[in-house]
Protein backbone atom coordinates (compact mmCIF):
# COMPACT_ATOMS: atom_id res chain seq x y z
CA UNK A 1 0.00 0.00 0.00
CA UNK A 2 2.79 2.76 1.04
CA UNK A 3 4.52 2.03 -2.22
CA UNK A 4 1.28 2.32 -4.54
CA UNK A 5 0.73 5.72 -2.81
CA UNK A 6 4.23 6.73 -3.44
CA UNK A 7 3.93 5.60 -7.07
CA UNK A 8 0.47 6.91 -8.06
CA UNK A 9 1.61 10.74 -6.43
CA UNK A 10 4.52 10.16 -8.27
CA UNK A 11 3.23 9.60 -11.43
CA UNK A 12 0.28 12.19 -10.86
CA UNK A 13 3.70 14.37 -11.15
CA UNK A 14 4.79 14.14 -14.45
CA UNK A 15 5.98 10.15 -13.56
CA UNK A 16 8.75 11.83 -12.03
CA UNK A 17 10.30 8.52 -9.68
CA UNK A 18 11.22 9.62 -6.31
CA UNK A 19 9.25 12.97 -6.49
CA UNK A 20 6.65 11.91 -3.27
CA UNK A 21 9.90 10.38 -1.37
CA UNK A 22 11.98 13.90 -2.07
CA UNK A 23 8.60 16.12 -0.89
CA UNK A 24 8.21 14.18 2.36
CA UNK A 25 12.14 15.00 3.16
CA UNK A 26 11.55 18.61 2.10
CA UNK A 27 8.57 18.67 4.58
CA UNK A 28 10.46 17.48 7.55
CA UNK A 29 13.34 19.08 6.91
CA UNK A 30 12.86 21.83 9.97
CA UNK A 31 11.82 19.14 12.53
CA UNK A 32 14.91 17.11 11.63
CA UNK A 33 18.00 16.84 14.05
CA UNK A 34 20.21 13.84 12.90
CA UNK A 35 20.67 11.73 9.98
CA UNK A 36 19.17 9.31 11.23
CA UNK A 37 15.82 10.82 11.65
CA UNK A 38 16.25 11.49 8.26
CA UNK A 39 15.76 7.72 7.27
CA UNK A 40 13.03 7.14 10.12
CA UNK A 41 11.02 9.97 10.53
CA UNK A 42 8.41 7.90 12.49
CA UNK A 43 8.25 5.45 14.78
CA UNK A 44 5.99 2.25 15.28
CA UNK A 45 2.81 3.58 16.58
CA UNK A 46 3.22 6.67 15.36
CA UNK A 47 1.23 9.04 12.63
CA UNK A 48 2.35 11.97 10.41
CA UNK A 49 0.50 13.90 8.24
CA UNK A 50 2.01 15.25 4.43
CA UNK A 51 0.64 16.89 1.41
CA UNK A 52 -1.17 14.56 -1.28
CA UNK A 53 0.60 17.10 -4.30
CA UNK A 54 -2.37 16.26 -6.54
CA UNK A 55 -3.02 13.26 -5.74
CA UNK A 56 -5.00 13.55 -3.29
CA UNK A 57 -5.33 16.72 0.01
CA UNK A 58 -3.38 14.70 2.11
CA UNK A 59 -1.30 12.00 3.02
CA UNK A 60 -1.31 9.96 6.30
CA UNK A 61 2.07 8.25 7.21
CA UNK A 62 1.51 5.68 9.91
CA UNK A 63 3.93 2.53 10.92
CA UNK A 64 2.03 -0.40 12.34
CA UNK A 65 3.75 -2.24 14.69
CA UNK A 66 5.39 -5.58 13.45
CA UNK A 67 4.23 -9.14 14.52
CA UNK A 68 6.32 -10.76 17.47
CA UNK A 69 2.99 -13.98 17.93
CA UNK A 70 5.90 -16.60 16.87
CA UNK A 71 8.59 -15.34 18.73
CA UNK A 72 9.52 -17.11 22.20
CA UNK A 73 8.12 -20.04 23.32
CA UNK A 74 4.66 -18.97 23.47
CA UNK A 75 3.57 -19.56 19.70
CA UNK A 76 0.55 -17.99 17.83
CA UNK A 77 -0.18 -14.58 20.67
CA UNK A 78 0.45 -11.37 19.96
CA UNK A 79 2.70 -9.36 23.00
CA UNK A 80 0.54 -6.60 24.91
CA UNK A 81 2.47 -4.00 24.09
CA UNK A 82 2.37 -4.88 19.70
CA UNK A 83 -1.12 -4.67 20.04
CA UNK A 84 -0.84 -1.18 21.44
CA UNK A 85 1.26 -0.21 19.11
CA UNK A 86 -1.19 -1.03 16.45
CA UNK A 87 -3.98 0.48 18.52
CA UNK A 88 -1.80 3.69 19.18
CA UNK A 89 -0.92 3.81 15.08
CA UNK A 90 -5.08 4.25 14.91
CA UNK A 91 -5.32 6.72 17.50
CA UNK A 92 -2.60 8.70 16.17
CA UNK A 93 -4.46 8.62 12.98
CA UNK A 94 -7.33 9.75 13.94
CA UNK A 95 -6.36 12.87 16.16
CA UNK A 96 -4.51 14.16 12.96
CA UNK A 97 -7.90 13.58 10.95
CA UNK A 98 -9.45 15.66 13.67
CA UNK A 99 -6.88 18.62 13.59
CA UNK A 100 -7.29 18.90 9.97
CA UNK A 101 -11.04 19.72 9.94
CA UNK A 102 -11.10 19.80 6.24
CA UNK A 103 -10.68 16.55 5.69
CA UNK A 104 -14.23 14.98 4.51
CA UNK A 105 -13.29 11.24 3.81
CA UNK A 106 -10.36 8.96 4.30
CA UNK A 107 -9.47 5.53 3.25
CA UNK A 108 -7.45 3.71 5.86
CA UNK A 109 -5.84 0.41 5.15
CA UNK A 110 -5.35 -2.39 7.36
CA UNK A 111 -2.34 -1.83 8.90
CA UNK A 112 0.29 -4.77 10.12
CA UNK A 113 -1.97 -7.20 8.14
CA UNK A 114 0.66 -7.74 5.32
CA UNK A 115 4.72 -7.72 5.45
CA UNK A 116 4.41 -6.88 9.35
CA UNK A 117 3.00 -10.27 9.79
CA UNK A 118 -0.34 -9.60 11.82
CA UNK A 119 -3.26 -11.83 10.98
CA UNK A 120 -6.10 -10.19 9.15
CA UNK A 121 -8.82 -10.90 11.49
CA UNK A 122 -7.30 -9.66 14.65
CA UNK A 123 -5.88 -6.49 12.83
CA UNK A 124 -8.45 -5.09 11.17
CA UNK A 125 -10.86 -5.88 14.49
CA UNK A 126 -8.30 -3.62 16.40
CA UNK A 127 -8.69 -0.73 13.71
CA UNK A 128 -12.20 -0.91 12.82
CA UNK A 129 -12.74 -0.67 17.25
CA UNK A 130 -10.20 2.06 17.58
CA UNK A 131 -11.00 4.22 14.73
CA UNK A 132 -14.80 3.80 16.39
CA UNK A 133 -14.10 4.71 19.78
CA UNK A 134 -11.93 7.56 18.52
CA UNK A 135 -15.44 8.80 17.01
CA UNK A 136 -17.35 7.92 19.72
CA UNK A 137 -14.87 9.90 22.36
CA UNK A 138 -14.87 13.28 20.00
CA UNK A 139 -19.12 12.95 19.64
CA UNK A 140 -18.90 12.99 23.12
CA UNK A 141 -16.47 15.64 23.36
CA UNK A 142 -18.65 17.95 20.68
CA UNK A 143 -21.74 17.03 21.53
CA UNK A 144 -23.70 19.67 19.36
CA UNK A 145 -20.79 20.76 16.94
CA UNK A 146 -19.85 16.51 16.06
CA UNK A 147 -22.67 16.69 12.98
CA UNK A 148 -21.32 19.72 11.87
CA UNK A 149 -17.72 18.00 10.95
CA UNK A 150 -16.81 17.98 7.95
CA UNK A 151 -15.43 14.47 8.32
CA UNK A 152 -18.68 11.89 6.83
CA UNK A 153 -16.64 8.86 5.78
CA UNK A 154 -14.14 5.90 6.36
CA UNK A 155 -13.04 3.51 4.14
CA UNK A 156 -11.20 0.31 5.70
CA UNK A 157 -9.40 -0.88 2.22
CA UNK A 158 -9.54 -4.50 1.80
CA UNK A 159 -7.63 -6.46 -0.89
CA UNK A 160 -8.75 -10.08 -0.88
CA UNK A 161 -12.46 -11.02 -1.16
CA UNK A 162 -11.67 -13.72 2.02
CA UNK A 163 -10.72 -11.03 3.85
CA UNK A 164 -13.52 -8.72 3.01
CA UNK A 165 -15.91 -11.13 3.84
CA UNK A 166 -13.88 -11.58 7.13
CA UNK A 167 -14.09 -8.20 7.59
CA UNK A 168 -17.97 -7.89 6.84
CA UNK A 169 -18.72 -10.61 9.67
CA UNK A 170 -16.44 -8.59 11.83
CA UNK A 171 -18.27 -5.96 11.36
CA UNK A 172 -21.62 -7.64 12.12
CA UNK A 173 -20.42 -8.93 15.29
CA UNK A 174 -19.89 -5.29 16.40
CA UNK A 175 -23.55 -4.15 14.93
CA UNK A 176 -25.23 -4.04 18.34
CA UNK A 177 -22.09 -2.14 20.27
CA UNK A 178 -22.05 0.56 17.38
CA UNK A 179 -25.72 1.14 17.18
CA UNK A 180 -25.59 1.68 21.14
CA UNK A 181 -22.92 4.19 20.69
CA UNK A 182 -21.11 1.93 23.79
CA UNK A 183 -17.44 2.13 23.73
CA UNK A 184 -15.92 -1.27 21.60
CA UNK A 185 -13.48 -3.83 22.98
CA UNK A 186 -11.30 -5.52 20.20
CA UNK A 187 -10.36 -8.18 22.76
CA UNK A 188 -11.83 -10.00 25.97
CA UNK A 189 -10.33 -10.24 29.25
CA UNK A 190 -8.92 -14.15 28.62
CA UNK A 191 -6.45 -13.02 25.43
CA UNK A 192 -5.67 -10.08 27.00
CA UNK A 193 -4.26 -11.91 29.70
CA UNK A 194 -2.23 -14.20 27.36
CA UNK A 195 -0.88 -11.04 25.65
CA UNK A 196 0.39 -10.35 29.23
CA UNK A 197 1.77 -13.61 29.37
CA UNK A 198 3.44 -13.21 26.13
CA UNK A 199 4.50 -9.40 27.15
CA UNK A 200 6.49 -11.02 30.27
CA UNK A 201 8.30 -13.47 28.33
CA UNK A 202 9.58 -11.21 25.82
CA UNK A 203 10.16 -8.07 27.22
CA UNK A 204 10.42 -8.43 31.31
CA UNK A 205 14.58 -8.29 30.97
CA UNK A 206 14.50 -5.47 28.81
CA UNK A 207 12.31 -3.38 31.16
CA UNK A 208 14.47 -4.04 34.23
CA UNK A 209 12.09 -6.73 36.11
CA UNK A 210 14.93 -9.71 37.57
CA UNK A 211 14.55 -12.35 39.74
CA UNK A 212 11.96 -11.82 42.82
CA UNK A 213 9.62 -9.02 40.89
CA UNK A 214 10.20 -11.12 37.62
CA UNK A 215 9.24 -14.55 39.20
CA UNK A 216 5.87 -12.68 41.43
CA UNK A 217 4.86 -11.32 38.17
CA UNK A 218 4.61 -14.34 36.61
CA UNK A 219 3.04 -16.11 39.41
CA UNK A 220 0.82 -13.75 40.02
CA UNK A 221 -0.42 -13.90 36.09
CA UNK A 222 -0.60 -17.59 36.99
CA UNK A 223 -2.91 -17.17 39.66
CA UNK A 224 -5.09 -14.96 37.80
CA UNK A 225 -5.58 -18.01 35.36
CA UNK A 226 -6.36 -20.37 38.00
CA UNK A 227 -8.72 -18.43 39.60
CA UNK A 228 -10.20 -17.19 36.17
CA UNK A 229 -14.16 -18.32 36.67
CA UNK A 230 -15.52 -14.75 37.06
CA UNK A 231 -12.78 -13.80 34.19
CA UNK A 232 -14.71 -16.57 31.58
CA UNK A 233 -18.31 -15.29 32.57
CA UNK A 234 -17.50 -11.62 31.55
CA UNK A 235 -15.93 -13.14 28.61
CA UNK A 236 -19.06 -15.36 27.67
CA UNK A 237 -21.30 -12.37 28.26
CA UNK A 238 -19.55 -10.02 26.28
CA UNK A 239 -16.23 -9.75 24.39
CA UNK A 240 -17.20 -6.24 22.26
CA UNK A 241 -19.31 -4.49 24.16
CA UNK A 242 -17.04 -2.37 26.89
CA UNK A 243 -20.34 -1.19 28.77
CA UNK A 244 -21.62 -4.57 28.80
CA UNK A 245 -18.42 -5.55 30.74
CA UNK A 246 -17.88 -3.19 33.15
CA UNK A 247 -21.87 -3.77 34.36
CA UNK A 248 -21.41 -7.65 34.53
CA UNK A 249 -17.85 -6.85 36.37
CA UNK A 250 -19.77 -4.49 38.85
CA UNK A 251 -22.36 -7.08 39.61
CA UNK A 252 -20.01 -9.64 39.89
CA UNK A 253 -18.59 -7.64 42.87
CA UNK A 254 -21.65 -7.34 44.19
CA UNK A 255 -21.74 -11.07 44.26
CA UNK A 256 -18.92 -11.85 46.27
CA UNK A 257 -20.29 -9.42 48.62
CA UNK A 258 -23.55 -11.74 48.99
CA UNK A 259 -21.95 -14.71 48.83
CA UNK A 260 -20.09 -15.01 52.35
CA UNK A 261 -23.56 -14.31 53.91
CA UNK A 262 -25.34 -16.87 52.50
CA UNK A 263 -22.53 -19.24 53.10
CA UNK A 264 -22.14 -18.51 56.82
CA UNK A 265 -26.25 -18.81 56.99
CA UNK A 266 -25.30 -22.38 55.11
CA UNK A 267 -22.67 -22.91 57.15
CA UNK A 268 -24.95 -22.38 60.43
CA UNK A 269 -27.24 -24.72 58.86
CA UNK A 270 -24.70 -27.61 57.99
CA UNK A 271 -22.48 -27.22 61.38
CA UNK A 272 -22.53 -30.69 62.06
CA UNK A 273 -21.35 -31.68 58.23
CA UNK A 274 -17.58 -31.29 57.94
CA UNK A 275 -17.49 -31.87 54.54
CA UNK A 276 -20.10 -29.79 53.29
CA UNK A 277 -18.55 -26.94 55.90
CA UNK A 278 -15.35 -27.69 54.15
CA UNK A 279 -16.99 -26.82 50.62
CA UNK A 280 -18.30 -24.19 51.42
CA UNK A 281 -15.28 -22.59 52.93
CA UNK A 282 -13.57 -23.69 49.93
CA UNK A 283 -15.98 -21.65 48.03
CA UNK A 284 -16.13 -18.59 49.70
CA UNK A 285 -12.23 -18.77 50.15
CA UNK A 286 -12.21 -18.31 46.36
CA UNK A 287 -13.49 -14.81 46.33
CA UNK A 288 -10.97 -12.90 48.17
CA UNK A 289 -8.10 -14.63 46.80
CA UNK A 290 -9.45 -13.54 43.08
CA UNK A 291 -9.95 -10.09 44.38
CA UNK A 292 -6.49 -9.90 46.14
CA UNK A 293 -4.64 -11.41 43.37
CA UNK A 294 -6.81 -8.59 40.68
CA UNK A 295 -6.06 -5.86 43.14
CA UNK A 296 -2.11 -6.66 43.03
CA UNK A 297 -2.22 -7.17 39.34
CA UNK A 298 -3.64 -3.63 38.74
CA UNK A 299 -0.30 -2.81 40.56
CA UNK A 300 2.32 -5.47 39.22
CA UNK A 301 1.05 -5.26 35.16
CA UNK A 302 0.42 -1.15 35.37
CA UNK A 303 3.02 -1.34 32.54
CA UNK A 304 1.70 -3.78 30.65
CA UNK A 305 -2.05 -2.95 31.02
CA UNK A 306 -4.28 -0.24 31.13
CA UNK A 307 -6.40 -0.68 34.23
CA UNK A 308 -10.32 -0.46 33.32
CA UNK A 309 -11.30 -0.02 36.90
CA UNK A 310 -12.69 3.35 37.75
CA UNK A 311 -12.77 4.52 41.38
CA UNK A 312 -16.36 3.53 42.39
CA UNK A 313 -16.10 -0.35 41.39
CA UNK A 314 -12.34 0.07 42.89
CA UNK A 315 -14.31 0.81 46.52
CA UNK A 316 -16.66 -2.55 45.84
CA UNK A 317 -13.78 -4.57 45.25
CA UNK A 318 -11.84 -3.16 48.29
CA UNK A 319 -14.96 -3.45 50.18
CA UNK A 320 -15.78 -6.56 49.09
CA UNK A 321 -12.13 -7.89 50.27
CA UNK A 322 -12.63 -6.20 54.06
CA UNK A 323 -16.08 -8.18 54.25
CA UNK A 324 -14.39 -11.08 53.76
CA UNK A 325 -11.84 -10.36 56.52
CA UNK A 326 -14.68 -9.73 58.51
CA UNK A 327 -16.01 -13.40 58.21
CA UNK A 328 -12.71 -14.40 59.02
CA UNK A 329 -12.15 -16.63 56.12
CA UNK A 330 -8.60 -17.45 54.70
CA UNK A 331 -8.34 -17.52 52.20
CA UNK A 332 11.62 -2.51 21.46
CA UNK A 333 10.98 -1.84 18.65
CA UNK A 334 10.95 1.94 18.15
CA UNK A 335 12.40 1.86 14.44
CA UNK A 336 9.61 2.13 11.53
CA UNK A 337 9.78 4.18 8.06
CA UNK A 338 7.72 5.26 5.20
CA UNK A 339 9.00 4.03 2.30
Amino acid sequence: MDYAIHQAIDNANSNNTGFFDKKIKKEFKRVLHTKREDIIRCGRGKAVITSGYGWCEYVIHAVGARSDCNQGRIHGVYSSSCVEKLTSCYENIMQLIFSHPGIKSVAIPIISAGNYGFGFEYAFTIGLTTVYNSLLEKKKELRELFDSLELKKIYFIVNEDSNYTEALEIKTRYKNTFLKEHRAVSRGAIKSQKEYSKEIELYDEQKGYFAIVSLVRKLLLKMRWVLGGWTFIKDFVSKEDWVCRRQIVEITALVKMVIPMIVLALSAYFRTNSIINIGLLLVVGYDPLDTVTYLLSLMFFADIQRPSANVSRSLIMLKNKRIMEWFYVVDMEVDGEYG
